[in-house]
């Protein structure tokens, strides 16, 4: 509950996740004649924008180290969709990091993206990247083997 005379309360819920309690606060804010910023976009959208040219290996390391602190699906998909222009290298880049096992969905929704343009080169890649990955990237070798037989 927003309890308008106290700021405290109005600035948590500037920031909450739920829009409408934003919305709220903004309007009570604004209205107590404060001036309000209204930001443009979801923080799913500003991690999408922050990282969708990630093409570099600090980026990609950057993007990969942002999902693995995700708290939620929303900001989850967005990094998958910025990583999507450098899916293969992604993926690859997964495959050394030593939390392979946490970047699983992060791989596996972007296999079939690193496939698809060039499907032999890329399983060539995929599997001489696979063969010298650690342990602890066994369940993205078993996604990267599924993801090829399925290819064929």
């Amino acid at each position: 509950m927003i309890d308008k005379t106290k700021s405290h309360s109005l600035e948590a819920a500037y920031v909450s996740p739920n829009s409408h309690t934003r919305m709220t606060a903004i309007r009570l804010m604004r209205e107590a004649g404060e001036k309000v910023e209204i930001e443009n976009g979801s923080a799913a959208l500003k991690t999408y924008r922050e990282f969708e040219n990630a093409d570099s290996p600090e980026g990609r390391s950057k993007l990969i180290s942002a999902f693995l602190a995700a708290q939620d699906d929303w900001t989850r998909s967005a990094l998958v969709a910025a990583a999507s222009g450098q899916a293969l290298e992604v993926v690859i880049d997964c495959l050394g990091s030593p939390q392979a096992a946490k970047l699983a969905p992060l791989a596996a929704n972007l296999l079939p993206v690193a496939t698809k343009a060039d499907p032999s080169t890329t399983a060539g890649k995929l599997i001489i990247a696979a063969a010298a990955a650690p342990a602890a990237a066994d369940p993205l070798k078993s996604a990267i083997v599924d993801v090829i037989a399925g290819a064929g």
